[in-house]
Order: structure tokens, then sequence, then C-alpha cells
């Protein structure tokens, strides 16, 4: 939750057990994260996915320490990839 409020993104924060580390099942979390980045945010809005102690889903799991994948959600329970950023990336956006 700290990391999540120091990026401040702006956006309410919420705490989801699906990408917590090795704490809610386990054997659905890559399931959970997967099904999280598929979510439409709405209109005008973007979502931010930030998990403290990385994780182990592929392709998240290619992530640096303050890296960031970022997707599209494709309007059918999927994703497209559009970009990874490491932290350094951050100040380059828009």
């Amino acid at each position: 939750m700290q990391t999540a409020e120091l990026a401040d993104f702006g956006a309410p924060t919420e705490l989801s057990p699906a990408i917590t580390f090795f704490v809610y099942e386990e054997d659905g979390r890559c399931d959970a994260s997967r099904a999280l980045l598929a979510v439409r945010p709405a209109a005008g809005t973007n979502t931010a996915l930030v998990s403290h102690a990385g994780n182990v889903c592929p392709p998240l799991s290619s992530l640096g320490m303050g890296g960031a994948a970022l997707y599209r959600p494709d309007g059918a329970g999927g994703t497209a990839f559009v970009a990874e950023l490491d932290w350094d990336d951050w100040a380059t956006l828009p």
C-alpha cells in the first residue's frame, strides 16, 4: 500500500489479494493478476496495479525493481501488451 500511495497516481488506492505476494490463494494468483489486467478502466482514466515484492506470473515476472508493464485491455477479457518501462523511464512519460 505504501508503494502505491508514494507513486501518487491521484486515484484512490485499493488493496487486492489478487496481487498480494504469497499470501492469498497462491494457486490462482497468476489468473487473478491477468484478470485484473483485463479490466477496462473508466473512459479517460488508467489503472495502475502495484505489487511491492514482485510478481512470479510471466510476463510480469521479468520486471525489475520499479519497472512497469503497460497493457491495454482488449474488451474481450484479454490484454494487449503495449510496453515495458524501467524505473528511470517514468520521468519521460507525458
